[in-house]
Formats: structure tokens, C-alpha cells, sequence
């Protein structure tokens, strides 16, 4: 009987590594926002110094000033975007230059698609997220003083401006399809087949969760605690499905759900 620990998942070639594709994901992905900001310094620098002449920003505390250009969702979107493309950059090289299987049975980027995933994988993430909700609500009883709800808030008032509908794809259709090709795809395969599968699945929902910090508030511990605790599921659904579909469709039910509350409240607001 195989150790767990030391399973593989036979997606790469033999002697290879997969990590400095992650590597690659991680520089590119933050090079592209970062590059995109200081390519238009001036123009926000101009914005904020005429939001400052005619009163629109009252303050020139940094935090105020740095909370007005987070304000402006075309710019947000367009550096979110921006960080996915970079995310992206490794799984295409790993697919074309490291001779990596890319949709094949046991590739890297496997879909391993059956039929009932789709409603079984959305109606999974759907009471995912309705037990963490819940979890939340008592949570927030625990600490009335804390809003849980804020990065939801922050979310609604940073994406103003934009196209209701454009927010619901890009929080409900583009994070699990980018997240899940570069997290269970790329991370948590080339992390499984050079330490075995647990290490994988921790070392990758760990970061995973990390990703998602937003603060050291009791809001921003339960957000990375949940989210590392989905991908977990997520890269034991991959590992049990025999591909990345599976986790997508759960992806997609579970911020489906967030998403339209965003929605919902932002209306209510």
C-alpha cells in the first residue's frame, strides 16, 4: 500500500521540476500590475492632485490618498487582470517548454471532465460557502465589534463604477477558472510530484489562502483560515476527479454565492 505522502501524480516528465514555472507565475504576476501602475503614475498623480484642488479628497494622509486611487474600479479591474495574466504565464511555459502532458488523463492541466461535475461540483460550492457564511455570522456574534462584511464592502465600493455583471464574471467566473490552472494546476501538481501529494496539498492551500489576505483583523484571519481550508478540498477534489474541472465548477458555485451577495448588497446600500 503507497504511502500518501510520497504519491505522485504522473503528470511530469521524470528529473523535472515544476517550481520554477510557479516561480515564473509569481515574478510575472506581480510585474504586470506593478509595471501597468507606475506606466500611469502621472496620470493618477494628476487625478489625485486635482481630486485635492476641488475637494473630492480632503486629506493628504497617505492612507486617504492611497484609498482614493484604490476607489477607481477600471484601474482595479484592469491591475486584477493584469496579476491573472501574469499567474498565467507559468502553465503556458511549463505546457509548451518543459514537455509537460497538458490536458491529458493525468496532465498537469487535466480536466478530467464528467457531466455530473458540473452539477455536483456547483452544488458543493454552493453549501461551501452557506456553511461559511453561517461559521461567519457566529464569528461576528463572537466579535460584534468586527464587520466580517467589509472586504465585501470594500469589494462593491472599489469595483464602482464598473458593470454589475462585469463584477459577477470576474468574481465568480474568472478567479476559479485563472486560481484553479495556477493553484491546483501548476502549484499543487509540480509540489505533489516532488514531495508527494500531502505536502502538495498543504504547502498549495496555504498559499492559496495567503493569497487572499486583506488585514490582520479578525476578518482577515477567518478569510485566509477559509480559504486555505477550501483548497484543501479543492486539491482533493483534483487528485479524486483526476483533473482541474472539478475544482473549477466548485470555485464557481462557492464565489457564485459571494458574489451575488456582494451584488445584492451593494443595491441594498
Amino acid at each position: 500500500m503507497k504511502n500518501a505522502s510520497s504519491e505522485k501524480i504522473e503528470a511530469l516528465p521524470k528529473k523535472t521540476s515544476g517550481i520554477k514555472y510557479i516561480l515564473l507565475s509569481i515574478v510575472f504576476g506581480l510585474a504586470f500590475p506593478i509595471s501597468y501602475s507606475t506606466y500611469n503614475s502621472s496620470s493618477i498623480s494628476s487625478d489625485i492632485y486635482d481630486s485635492i484642488l476641488d475637494g473630492t479628497i480632503q486629506s493628504t494622509n497617505p492612507e486617504d490618498i492611497m484609498n482614493a486611487v484604490l476607489s477607481d474600479g477600471s484601474f482595479l479591474l484592469t491591475m486584477q487582470l493584469l496579476f491573472w495574466a501574469g499567474l498565467l504565464i507559468g502553465p503556458i511555459f511549463a505546457a509548451i517548454f518543459g514537455r509537460y502532458k497538458f490536458l491529458g488523463k493525468e496532465g498537469m492541466f487535466a480536466l478530467g471532465f464528467k457531466a455530473k461535475w458540473i452539477f455536483l461540483g456547483l452544488l458543493f460550492g454552493i453549501l461551501a460557502q452557506a456553511v461559511s457564511l453561517g461559521i461567519g455570522y457566529l464569528v461576528q456574534l463572537a466579535y460584534p465589534k468586527e464587520e466580517l462584511t467589509g472586504n465585501g464592502s470594500a469589494i462593491i465600493e472599489a469595483f464602482s463604477g464598473v458593470s454589475p455583471l462585469l463584477v459577477f464574471l470576474v468574481i465568480a467566473i474568472g478567479a476559479p477558472i485563472v486560481e484553479e490552472i495556477f493553484y491546483r494546476g501548476l502549484v499543487f501538481t509540480a509540489l505533489a510530484n516532488k514531495f508527494g501529494l500531502v505536502t502538495g496539498g498543504i504547502v498549495s492551500s496555504l498559499l492559496f489562502g495567503i493569497s487572499h489576505y486583506s488585514d490582520s483583523s479578525i476578518n482577515g484571519i477567518f478569510a485566509i483560515l477559509l480559504t486555505t481550508i477550501l483548497g484543501g478540498v479543492l486539491a482533493y477534489s483534483r487528485v479524486k476527479s483526476g483533473g482541474i474541472f472539478l475544482p473549477i465548477m466548485i470555485h464557481i458555485g462557492f464565489n457564485s454565492v459571494a458574489a451575488s451577495a456582494l451584488l445584492a448588497l451593494s443595491y441594498l446600500s
